[in-house]
């Protein structure tokens, strides 16, 4: 579960459900900051989480959601220059219809997620090596709060963080199973040792990953596929192999690099 939706849950669960409303945009017109499907709930003007503009709007549709009944629906226009309120000056050009709703038939948090969030397919990640290169990485993920693992077979590598690192040899990766969340599988071959990442590419593929990246060029993912290819008569789906791993053009220190990885997966995962 991502950041927002984590935070959603603990204020959903925060307040009582006469007491809260929700704002949810049922269509947009041009250009606006959030599209069809986002969502906000407000308890009052001082607690509120989740935003429908890019904030210079916020006040007004918080108040709007308040005032309002449920079902009912208001719009804010930000397409004309000539707008009192709402003129290009100080947002987007374009409009938001929003509609009001209460929770009153919502008693659960499962209930409403499955009504209102888009699906976030949280995937178990499993990244092979844990080089100075993938600490950034590591911490990133943490903070998205996103389950993963380090695995490397160099037992001094692994000290940065015990916590999310594991020593596996490479005579036993190839042969792990892990059966993750939501049969969701994300394996990462970053461990600049090719037999090592030869390896996890061999378990990433056993295990029916749902996406492989594979740190460097092209050229290397597709040596890594073909010498599987020779060594296994196992399916490679190629689909879902992605070699450079990231997305492109984000720059190349290691900042950067985690940054177009953590962007991919994001990508991938959220539906």
């Amino acid at each position: 579960m991502h950041q927002y939706t984590l935070n959603l849950k603990e204020f959903f669960l925060k307040y009582p459900r006469d007491s809260i409303k929700l704002g949810k945009i049922l269509k947009t017109e041009g250009s606006t900051y959030k599209k069809k499907g986002a969502i906000k709930l407000v308890h009052s003007l001082q607690n509120q989480i989740g935003i429908l503009s890019g904030g210079c709007h916020e006040a007004f549709i918080n108040e709007s959601i308040l005032k309002l009944d449920h079902g009912e629906v208001f719009e804010v226009d930000t397409s004309s220059d000539a707008d009192l309120y709402f003129g290009s000056q100080t947002g987007c050009q374009g409009k938001v219809l929003i509609e009001v709703q209460n929770l009153l038939g919502t008693p659960n948090w499962e209930d409403f997620a499955n009504k209102h969030l888009q699906t976030w397919l949280n995937p178990k990640i499993v990244t092979i090596g844990y080089g100075v290169d993938t600490h950034i990485l590591s911490r990133l993920f943490q903070t998205l709060k996103w389950p993963v693992e380090f695995w490397d077979f160099r037992s001094n590598h692994l000290q940065e963080d015990t916590n999310v690192s594991r020593l596996v040899l490479e005579k036993d990766l190839a042969t792990l199973n892990m059966k993750p969340q939501n049969d969701a599988l994300a394996v990462l071959l970053m461990s600049h040792n090719y037999h090592y990442d030869l390896c996890g590419l061999e378990f990433a593929t056993r295990n029916n990953a749902k996406f492989i990246g594979v740190l460097g060029p092209p050229s290397r993912k597709s040596k890594l596929i073909s010498e599987l290819r020779q060594k296994t008569d196992l399916t490679i789906n190629e689909n879902i192999i992605f070699g450079p791993v990231g997305i492109a053009k984000l720059g190349y220190d290691e900042e950067a690099i985690a940054l177009s990885i953590t962007s991919q997966l994001k990508k991938e995962f959220f539906h």
